[in-house]
């Protein structure tokens, strides 16, 4: 494959001398400088693209929206002063089908909408690599619906360019497949980011076949574009509002947002939101002038070799600007520099790598000629007389894919401004030539003319008996289709008939599996139900474990308070024994006997209430493990479900299978149900009893105490002893 080696740094050839402009001339200082200009503004229109919409993030649809309306005052001001100035409603591109308009704004808007709303949720380097997806997808659409030949270099460049964007878009395909979110946010964004880069090539295809049908004015078709493109979006304006990731009221709020800087989401930063707009718009139309100044004064391949340089330098911001965009991207050397950048970086330097490759491989070649022109008739036929195989006197000669491939911007109306600079005619490009120049260049067409001519003499009678030919072939061919079409329908329609009977037999067969498993279905809710059934009694169970666990701690304390009321009857006893001697040590030691007594009943009953407690603790591990064992055995009985339903020609007998087990462990269940009832009214019965025998030992030790009582009093009075005297001595 032969390369032609292109000027990228090629500043033109002076008309008079025939040579190259020096370095140092007034001519190369200012295509320099536009140089200079151009890369600066490319990486600002980038940079400040992405900064909106990060700091403004609520307010994506109104930047859209204010951005489209910004275009259309000016637009229009420039249509009036031409109209009144250089007779512009008498061209014949005033009478432009206005249906049109409406056509590319809508797409306009689409592309539009695409990069604003969803350029928020990704990375910055992304917003830049994303945009090359119009390359190769207007030039498929060109070869495609056009038939436009592209040369290998071109194919390989754009098969390169398509390789860095895939490579690009793997981090974004696993982060749709995410569990967080935020993730899943941002790989849909990126998607429907690189997908905007349809309606844009739809765009910038429809504009350049239907301009190179029906010229017409540039500032008049910008303007009734971006009219057309601001009344669409105002009319889907309810469906973007009722977008979850946007406000119900932009309208309002987005003003406030961008004058008064007001921010009503915290995630929003509204301050300096209009000067930041203001830039980014200044900074597109700065860019699409010095395209067109820079052809002007250069080259073509210039041009190329300068959007190549702006497009590095635009990657090289914004990776700078994603590593932190809070600081941007300032080092934290405490860090470490390989943890001050982060890893997606390094993807998407690889696939800049890529792409760039391809882009310099698509523009090696020059791009095929399709034009969009702004000439009258009689200037198209002057300039193709003109036309030579140099660069000499055509580097005003440009097509409008060259300005959206070399260049994506956000704003599709401002690119189209630059699509041609054809309104520098050719007569005014002769002018600027010597008399001799002139006349040679027309002799040199006039010869390639009359050669042409021949030419499409012999093959416009090639082409007649070739036409000949195939119309005979085309008869045989149609009558050779009817035969074959008949044997298809012939065919089709047996193949209908045996489809129709198989399709009656696959409905009887659904029929009937659905009635095994709506039976099945109905067999498993019972259970179910059986299940909740059991689960209300462990839930009654564990309620009268609580209650006795409450009463046997009542138990404790009435016990305690009943052995500290013991101690003070003693201590009582102790004090009337050392006042009354020996007649009162009988009156002790029966009174010590019956506290021994009362302790070895006391001890007793709490050795009976800690075996029940134990017995409860038991029988409810008991029923926690049946619970457990029934929660297997549900799960068992789900798999087996899903196992009937995956498998249907054994779902009969698997289910019968099923049906027993189910029915064995159920009557094993109800057995151990039935024991642990029998046991529980056991224990019931035993508490019972435990609770009788508590009330009489209570009735007895009433009963003693009131003998005991009797006895201080039968006492009391033998010794003379007042009630009060015995009240001192308590």
């Amino acid at each position: 494959m032969a390369f032609s080696t292109p000027p990228f740094i090629h500043l033109g050839i002076d008309a008079r001398t025939g040579k190259s402009y020096h370095i140092c001339s007034r001519k190369s200082l200012l295509s320099f400088g536009a140089i200079l200009l151009l890369l600066v503004a490319m990486s600002s229109e980038r940079f400040l693209f992405k900064v909106m919409v990060d700091r403004m993030e609520s307010y994506r649809y109104f930047l859209c929206q204010f951005m489209t309306f910004l275009y259309i005052p000016p637009m229009f001001c420039i249509v009036s002063y031409k109209a009144t100035h250089e007779d512009l409603m008498e061209d014949d591109g005033m009478e432009f089908p206005k249906f049109h308009f409406f056509i590319m704004g809508l797409l306009d808007l689409l592309h539009g909408l695409m990069l604003f709303i969803a350029g928020g949720r990704i990375d910055p380097t992304q917003t830049l690599l994303f945009m090359q997806a119009s390359i190769p997808i207007s030039a498929c659409m060109s070869a495609a619906v056009f038939g436009v030949r592209y040369t290998r270099a071109q194919v390989v460049g754009m098969l390169i360019i398509t390789g860095g964007l895939i490579l690009s878009l793997i981090p974004c395909i696993e982060d749709i497949h995410s569990n967080e979110f935020e993730d899943r946010e941002i790989g849909w964004n990126s998607l429907f980011y690189l997908l905007a880069a349809i309606p844009g090539s739809i765009s910038m295809l429809y504009k350049e076949r239907v301009i190179r049908d029906q010229p017409v004015d540039m500032s008049y078709l910008n303007a009734w574009v971006s009219v057309n493109q601001f009344i669409a979006g105002l009319l889907a304006a309810p469906l973007i509002f009722d977008a979850e990731f946007l406000h119900l009221d932009q309208k309002t709020s987005g003003l406030m947002c961008l004058i008064q800087g007001e921010s009503e989401v915290s995630s929003d930063h509204c301050y300096l939101g209009l000067p930041i707009l203001l830039l980014y718009v200044f900074s597109n139309i700065v860019v699409n002038l010095l395209l067109l100044q820079l052809i002007r004064l250069t080259s073509v391949s210039t041009m190329y070799g300068c959007t190549l340089a702006g497009f590095l330098a635009s990657f090289v911001v914004l990776a700078w600007y994603q590593v932190d965009p809070d600081n941007f991207g300032i080092i934290n050397l405490h860090d470490g520099l390989r943890n001050w950048i982060p890893p997606s970086v390094y993807v998407d330097v690889f696939a800049f790598l890529i792409i760039f490759a391809g882009k310099v491989l698509y523009q090696w070649d020059p791009d095929p000629e399709v034009e969009a022109t702004t000439l009258s008739a009689e200037d198209k036929e002057a300039m193709s007389l003109l036309d030579g195989e140099d660069d000499y006197g055509l580097r005003n000669k440009v097509t409008y894919r060259l300005f959206v491939t070399s260049y994506s911007a956000q704003k599709p109306q401002v690119v189209a401004m630059s699509i041609t600079q054809k309104q520098t005619t050719a007569s005014r490009l002769a002018k600027t030539k010597k008399p001799l120049s002139d006349m040679h260049q027309l002799q040199r067409a006039v010869k390639e003319l009359q050669r042409e001519a021949a030419d499409q003499l012999v093959l416009e009678v090639e082409s007649q008996a070739t036409f000949e030919f195939l119309t005979s072939q085309i008869r045989a061919l149609r009558s050779a289709f009817d035969t074959l079409s008949d044997v298809l329908m012939a065919e089709v329609d047996g193949l209908r008939k045996e489809m129709t009977r198989k399709l009656g037999d696959m409905d009887a067969e659904v029929v009937r599996q659905g009635e095994i498993h709506k039976a099945t279905h109905t067999e498993v809710m019972q259970l179910k139900r059986t299940m909740e059934i059991w689960g209300l009694k462990e839930r009654d169970w564990a309620k009268d474990n609580e209650i006795l666990k409450a009463s046997h701690s009542h138990n404790v304390e009435w016990m305690q308070q009943l052995q500290r009321d013991v101690m003070d009857v003693k201590d009582r006893l102790h004090e009337i024994k050392s006042d009354t001697g020996s007649r009162i040590s009988e009156i002790c030691e029966e009174a010590n006997s019956l506290r021994r007594n009362w302790q070895k009943h006391v001890d007793d009953m709490l050795d009976r209430l800690q075996d029940f407690d134990t017995v409860a603790q038991r029988q409810a591990a008991e029923a926690r493990v049946q619970a457990q064992q029934r929660a297997d055995d549900l799960e068992l009985m789900e798999q087996a479900i899903s196992t009937v339903e995956k498998q249907q020609t054994q779902i009969r007998s698997g289910l019968e299978k099923q049906t027993q087990s189910m029915a064995s462990q159920i009557d094993l269940l109800v057995k151990k149900v039935e024991i642990t009832e029998t046991q529980a009214s056991n224990q019931r019965a035993a508490l019972e009893q435990l609770r009788a025998k508590n009330a009489l030992m209570e009735k007895e030790q009433r009963r003693r105490m009131d003998n005991i009582g009797k006895m201080f009093t039968i006492f009391a009075d033998a010794l003379n002893i007042s009630p009060t005297m015995l009240a001192a001595a308590s």
